[in-house]
């Protein structure tokens, strides 16, 4: 009885070694590669979110540095030719002439830059004109024995009206590569009326000083000679200047359009005479002068100071 349960036994035994075994015999060799030891897959799923993340981290990270890399890249301004000339362009870097024509007359002019905001202008401006010469005849009384006799004379001048002056001025700029700019400086030079000519006895021709008095207040005091040189100058020689400036000195392209307006401080009228020998009719002149000009009302003695300036002026970019 006990020997048949033992047979039974591993009869059963060996019967579960075939059905799991099965493959493992010659008949059927399993290879090397279908029996090497493989890790068992571990489920977790915190472990797998984790995993994702760690991914995640590694793909993005790169893709986010390199796009901040980009970003605080340092990028060169780009800048034009047009303005370069406001924003790369140091002391007399660029340079520009032009010509114009106003209230003083024509004339030339060298604009530079300076700073940014700031160009520099320098020139010269010229007005001149001869008036027809001008004979009349007056009349005139002398003293001869202890008597007064009316006599006439005979007058014949010539007027002239000259402005020379040169000039420094500059332009600010409220804004950099605007048009628009606040202009000052100063011009440096002589303006005047003059009368050159002659005075003579219509009847003998004999020369006459004696003084010419016109129906307008003019007085003119002839030299010893006969002979007539006098200058009204209007103003000082030096006269600052304030004004408005619509348009570059220094055009961004080829050419350029300019126009300016303003107000020059000339001061008080004053009379010359190069005649010699006549300085005593000359101050006598210039009393008579003050003299007027005080009996006018402070406002307008203070507008014959001014002198209004316009001017328009064409430019030529040099550099």
């Amino acid at each position: 009885m006990r020997k048949a349960i033992v047979i039974g036994f591993l009869s059963l035994l060996l019967g579960n070694l075939n059905v799991y075994g099965e493959g493992v015999s010659d008949e059927n060799p399993v290879s090397g590669s279908e029996l090497e030891y493989q890790e068992p897959e571990v489920v977790n799923e915190n472990l797998d979110s984790n995993k994702n993340l760690n991914n995640n981290e590694l793909t993005e990270t790169p893709t986010e540095t390199s796009d901040l890399g980009s970003k605080l890249r340092y990028k060169e301004p780009k800048i034009s030719d047009e303005n370069s000339e406001y924003h790369e362009g140091y002391p007399f870097s660029h340079w520009a002439v032009g010509i114009n024509v106003g209230l003083y007359g024509y004339g030339l002019e060298v604009n530079t830059h300076l700073i940014p905001n700031i160009k520099l202008r320098l020139g010269f401006n010229y007005f001149g004109y001869t008036f027809s010469r001008l004979k009349f005849d007056y009349e005139f009384d002398e003293k001869a024995n202890g008597y007064f006799i009316e006599r006439e004379g005979t007058a014949e001048l010539t007027p002239k009206i000259g402005f020379v002056n040169g000039k420094v001025l500059f332009d600010i700029l409220p804004f950099e590569t605007g048009k628009f700019a606040f202009t000052t400086g100063v011009y440096i030079g002589k303006n005047g009326l003059t009368v050159n000519g002659i005075t003579y006895d219509r009847n003998s021709g004999r020369p006459i000083d004696t003084p010419i008095y016109f129906d307008d207040g003019i007085v003119i005091y002839p030299d010893s000679k006969g002979n007539v040189d006098a200058t009204l100058r209007m103003g000082n020689i030096v006269k600052p200047y304030f004004g408005l400036t619509f348009g570059r000195a220094i055009p961004r392209r080829s050419v350029g359009f300019k126009f300016e307006m303003g107000v020059i401080y000339q001061g008080n009228l004053k009379l010359e005479s190069n005649s010699t020998g006549n300085s005593a009719a000359v101050d006598r002149a210039n009393d008579e002068l003050n003299s007027g000009m005080n009996e006018l009302p402070n406002t307008i003695q203070n507008l014959l100071k001014l002198w209004p300036m316009m001017q328009f002026q064409l430019t030529y970019k040099i550099k």
